[in-house]
């Protein structure tokens, strides 16, 4: 819980057992048996910047299912306790459903406010369970500044282990800061944290200068947060004594300069004589990659092996490391390779039908020091070639995941993985390498089109070129084209999940307009409303394609937009870009769809909106609720006829006949001469379409002899007839 550490207090322990106790099971151990798990359980304040007056809450939560949040209570002020339970079994699914309990502070005073938190843990290992308790400390101000800086909730100097948590640091160490906050919508980003050394003789520490961009120039939709945000940064080592840690922190706007004024903090913290600290000998482990994008720790192609890094952070020095990799069966490994710390070491492996086994070891000593940024990333240990299986397709997104490591200190000592609770560690990404997908999340859509046509007309947030490729059709350079390249492209496929950030976008809809027609055309108006905050979008519309052909879309009076559009089976496709995605165009973009009918075929049907997909101007994909808008194509023809198929045919040919209104229905096989031959139908019939058959023979059952046949059908004073050829087999 960004916790302190995990220590019993025997006063904390009767307190705890004596409140609500936990369910023990039959072999339930106590807390000094129990190994030294980390509980990552958090907390966070609303509302974010509470003010007098307002109800404000504590909000714990965890990841399920391997954490159930089961209460949170007061005991005596200030302590708040928290009951859980952890399943170490479920810890290693990969699974995270946020589970939360809520703890009431009510109305609070204007100023600073602390709480210590308790959190009794009952671990589950199999048959057996045990306690273990963490410490945290609530910190917030109400109203004006979220802690002792705006948009700061909490900072912590060094990593102590006594409840309460001092702020204390061990001697000739270097000095962890963990510093955590919250922003108030996504548009805020902390630019860079300084550390910047003391020009004073005396010793003491730096200051630290961090610089928040709430960047407003861009002028983009801000999504509400809260946001939780938390940064390390580790100060030189200091004697012990007593220190004040200065702390400044500026406001800017789209600039990577510090303003004049800034807010300043002191943060009190000591440097110990000595420290007596405990290490949990664990390690966790993360992903990266030679070449990341996006989501995509890996991009591979044909002929374009990935690498993809294993990454780990142990809380002690490893000398070896062991264990299985696996992925995709469209995906191979080729390669292993130590890296970084571990370049030196000894490496064995051997490919398995779904990945590879692995032994690495050091000949001396333990050459992968610890990781003290525990909540980062950790040090890159092994480097994974994989490349695509031949004559296999490439997945658009695959995975690699570690089994079964077992690391080794430099004495023997088992080290083992720290308990996985977080999804985006299980496993690396590797994406197949797509020109059109610009943004990396491994999904070429029309979030990629509108990036892209920002980088190729203003050359503005051009991805790196080793890694996605702009020149879609091949010609040596990245034109317009390109973009309309990529757009035929995602024109073709179905559409995609939304992947990534998305933003709910009410304004945005489709209508249709009033249709006009003639003797064969159809032309059917549609308006895409909210145009201004779309920068590109794709339309999937069904009409009647037994009936209809697609003679053209067009887009009236606009200079700002491309299009073009696909037909796929009863669908067409259609795409819209924008080509000015920064500037706000006209709030509405016209269009016509013109449907000419078939030689033969009855007006009719109707027009759909089915499927559809929309990107803001900048980028982020948006979510819009059309429904599925439809226009009702009418029936100009009292009477229709479709044509006998097969034809020609030696059986049975089969057809159907359409009225739009209620009537006498005559429909008869003639021949040339126009002689009656055989009568199919003859009565009052109601409106709609119906199927019929001719088996090849005469109103007496005689096969008629082979040649050619005109199907007639009248009704309402209207007559239409089809040609068909009945061939004899010999």
């Amino acid at each position: 819980m960004g916790s302190k550490h995990r220590t019993w207090a025997p006063g904390i322990l009767l307190l705890t057992i004596a409140m609500t106790p936990i369910a023990l099971s039959p072999h339930h151990s106590f807390a000094q048996e129990c190994p030294d798990y980390p509980v990552p359980i958090s907390w966070h304040v609303l509302p974010p910047n509470p003010c007098p007056g307002d109800y404000v809450r504590v909000v714990f939560t965890a990841c399920g299912p391997c954490i159930d949040l089961r209460e949170a209570i007061m005991y005596s002020s200030p302590y708040i306790v928290v009951r859980a339970t952890m399943n170490r079994a479920q810890c290693d699914i990969e699974v995270c459903t946020i589970d939360s309990v809520t703890f009431d502070l009510g109305r609070l005073e204007a100023g600073f406010h602390q709480y210590q938190v308790i959190a009794a843990t009952e671990v589950i290992r199999g048959d057996s369970a045990c306690t273990l308790v963490d410490y945290d400390n609530v910190r917030f101000t109400v109203c004006g500044l979220t802690g002792p800086l705006p948009y700061i909730e909490d900072v912590i100097v060094g990593d102590c282990g006594r409840d309460p948590c001092p702020d204390e640091a061990c001697p000739n160490q270097y000095i962890q800061v963990r510093i955590s906050g919250t922003f108030p919508d996504d548009c805020h980003v902390l630019k860079r944290i300084e550390v910047v050394p003391s020009d004073s003789t005396v010793v003491g520490p730096p200051t630290l200068r961090l610089l928040v961009d709430d960047m407003a120039c861009l002028g983009r939709v801000c999504t509400p947060g809260p946001f939780l945000w938390r940064e390390i940064v580790y100060l030189p080592p200091l004697p012990p004594g007593l220190y004040q840690l200065p702390m400044e922190l500026g406001k800017t706007t789209c600039s990577d300069s510090f303003p004049d004024s800034v807010a300043t903090v002191s943060i009190p913290f000591q440097v110990l004589e000595r420290c007596s600290t405990f290490t949990n000998p664990c390690f966790q482990i993360f992903w990266g990659g030679d070449k990341p994008h996006g989501i995509c720790d890996a991009t591979v192609g044909p002929g374009d092996p990935g690498v993809v890094h294993l990454e780990i952070a142990p809380r002690v020095p490893l000398a070896a490391l062991q264990g299985e990799l696996m992925l995709g069966d469209r995906l191979r490994i080729t390669n292993l390779e130590p890296i970084g710390h571990a370049s030196g070491m000894r490496l064995t492996w051997r490919p398995t039908y779904r990945g590879a086994r692995f032994v690495m070891f050091a000949d001396n000593g333990a050459p992968i020091p610890p990781y003290l940024n525990r909540d980062l990333n950790g040090w890159p240990v092994l480097g994974i070639t994989v490349e695509p299986i031949p004559g296999v397709p490439i997945p658009d997104r695959s995975s690699v995941f570690a089994y079964d490591l077992l690391g080794s200190d430099s004495l023997g000592l088992a080290v083992y993985g720290c308990p996985v609770i977080h999804r985006e560690s299980f496993s690396g990404t590797i994406c197949a390498g797509t020109r059109c997908d610009v943004n990396g999340d491994a999904v070429a859509d029309v979030r990629d089109l509108v990036l892209m046509v920002r980088c190729v007309l203003n050359g503005e947030n051009c991805p790196d070129t080793a890694v996605i490729d702009l020149d879609c059709d091949d010609n040596g350079s990245v034109a317009l084209e390109d973009v309309l390249c990529c757009a035929r492209f995602m024109l073709n496929r179905d559409i995609p999940d939304s992947v990534g950030i998305v933003r709910p976008e009410p304004g945005v809809n489709v209508q249709f307009g009033e249709l006009s027609r003639t003797a064969t055309e159809m032309i059917v108006p549609l308006t895409l409303h909210g145009a201004d905050r779309v920068g590109a979008a794709r339309l999937a519309l069904s009409f009647p394609a037994d009936r209809y052909d697609v003679t053209g879309i067009e887009i009236l009076e606009s200079q700002d937009w491309l299009k073009l559009h696909e037909v796929r089976g009863g669908n067409v496709v259609v795409g819209l870009i924008g080509l000015n995605p920064q500037v706000n165009g006209p709030e509405a973009v016209e269009m016509v769809v013109r449907l000419t009918l078939k030689s033969g075929q009855p007006a009719g049907g109707e027009v759909r909106v089915v499927e559809s997909q929309f990107s803001g101007r900048d980028g982020i994909g948006l979510e819009v609720d059309l429904g599925q808008p439809m226009m009702t194509l009418p029936s100009v023809a009292p009477i229709a006829l479709s044509r006998g198929q097969p034809n020609p045919f030696s059986a049975n040919t089969r057809f159907t006949v359409t009225l739009a209104a209620p009537g006498n229905l005559d429909v008869a096989v003639h021949d040339l001469s126009g002689r009656r031959v055989r009568s199919l139908v003859r009565e009052h019939v109601a409106f709609g379409t119906r199927e019929l058959a001719w088996d090849g023979r005469d109103d007496g059952g005689r096969l008629a002899a082979s040649g050619v046949y005109f199907i007639r059908a009248t009704a309402s004073g209207s007559m239409v007839s089809n040609r068909v050829v009945l061939l004899r087999e010999q």
